[in-house]
């Protein structure tokens, strides 16, 4: 009984930490500077970029996947705040084309 509970801590313990790594993060709040928008993805890049984000190659832009509605969704309001000269954020996770991924879209 005591190598299964100590098992199952230790299993426990290597997931916590795997999901500390998988874990994504916020953008700084600031205003998009520049766009640009393909067929698959569109580009954004904020007056303020956060460095070093999810450990991706490419830290120029945050990129949004637009192949499915929730990113058509996002980008709509990333459009209107960039028209407006709103401040916005991003939550960020994973990499897309070596870029950091855009996961929600944060309107203020």
């Amino acid at each position: 009984m005591r190598n299964v509970l100590l098992s199952f801590i230790v299993v426990c313990s290597v997931l916590g930490s795997v999901s500390v790594f998988a874990a994504g993060e916020q953008s700084s709040p600031s205003k998009v500077s520049f766009m640009t928008i393909g067929e698959n993805y569109a580009r954004v890049r904020m007056e303020s970029m956060t460095s070093g984000v999810q450990g991706c190659l490419k830290q120029e832009f945050y990129i949004l996947d637009l192949t499915n509605g929730v990113g058509k969704a996002q980008l709509s309001g990333i459009l209107s705040a960039k028209s407006a000269g709103t401040v916005i954020y991003f939550f960020l996770n994973g990499c897309m084309n070596d870029y950091p991924k855009i996961g929600h879209t944060y309107l203020r």
